[in-house]
């Protein structure tokens, strides 16, 4: 899949220390096999704040499909990294 999402980070602080964070994020991505287009859009906290955290997304297809994402979010180098891609009712 390919295509572009884009996100707003909250920081909550209290005292000078990082105590939860908050991710909004939402674009549109496409199947390079199917061509279908996915909408993404989600919300994330990270309730205990580490330089790590888990979460996971849905994408929605223009088709019906439906996948719901599991992934890394790595706070130090700022990226995602996706670990698992689960279709709800699906035998794949």
């Amino acid at each position: 899949m390919t295509g572009f999402v884009t996100f707003h980070r909250v920081l909550h602080f209290q005292n000078g220390i990082l105590i939860f964070a908050t991710f909004q994020y939402s674009g549109e991505v496409t199947s390079a096999k199917t061509q279908e287009v996915f909408k993404v859009k989600d919300v994330f906290k990270a309730e205990e704040v580490a330089w790590y955290s888990t979460g996971h997304c849905n994408l929605i297809g223009d088709k019906g499909t439906h996948y719901i994402l599991a992934y890394i979010y790595s706070l130090d180098f700022d990226t995602f990294t996706f670990v698992k891609a689960v279709c709800p009712g699906s035998s794949e």
